[in-house]
């Protein structure tokens, strides 16, 4: 299985470079809205809904991620993230709550593992330590159990920012990782790959059993991370 990975758009429509036929999965990480003052509110709005009908095109190969910057519009006002547009907010929170069925927090092909900021291992333990945790059955796969949180009632540490961030919890959950949190700590056995955290170009860090790669470089260039399963 052929796989890419498109990190942090934050607007940019660059993906649009991308051959659908070239890949059998094509998994956007999260964070299509906001960005640093480099696009207009309809570009941000009209690039998303582009993405939507990439994936309405593709069902089966599109996997769209949901991201920090995109939390705070489906579950406004909980979740700020910085450069939160009120003049979008309306509209983005529309949007992304008709789409909500399409989105998801976690992604794995075999031994990959997709998020938008990461799964530390520390995180995952304190995950365990929570009551709420065992009302999901042990005997789901990682990425479904994670999804799962999406509409819990304790998804609040799922969508949660750590000390790292600025956050109230010990440890950011998958769309608020710190790469502090995530680069020496990462959920062993697993090979991931995440954006949310600038890099000047891929980062890969790890060895042939667990490792994660950072891949949130578009504002330096146009490099995308692929792989094969």
């Amino acid at each position: 299985m052929r796989l890419l990975a498109i990190p942090d758009l934050h607007g940019k429509t660059v993906w649009q470079q991308v051959a659908p036929a070239a890949y059998d999965k094509i998994i956007f990480l999260g964070d299509y809205v906001d960005d640093h003052g480099d696009h207009s509110d309809e570009e941000i709005f009209n690039n998303l809904l582009r993405i939507l009908a990439f994936r309405q095109a593709h069902p089966e190969k599109v996997v769209l991620l949901l991201g920090n910057h995109d939390v705070h519009y489906l579950h406004y006002p909980h979740y700020r993230a910085s450069r939160f547009r009120e003049s979008m907010r309306e509209r983005l929170q529309g949007l992304f709550t008709r789409h909500r069925a399409v989105f998801q927090v976690a992604y794995a092909a075999g031994n990959y593992l997709f998020t938008h900021a990461g799964v530390s291992a520390t995180w995952w333990e304190w995950m365990q330590e929570k009551a709420f945790a065992l009302r999901l059955s042990a005997d789901l796969p990682l990425p479904e159990r994670l999804n799962a949180l999406m509409d819990s009632i304790d998804r609040r540490y799922l969508y949660g920012a750590g000390f790292a961030r600025q956050g109230p919890y010990p440890c950011g959950g998958v769309v608020w990782a710190d790469f502090s949190e995530t680069c020496d700590d990462p959920l062993p056995g697993y090979h991931q790959v995440v954006g949310h955290s600038p890099q000047p170009h891929l980062r890969r860090f790890g060895d042939d059993r667990t490792s994660i790669t950072y891949t949130d470089v578009l504002r330096e260039r146009v490099e995308f991370w692929e792989g094969e399963v």
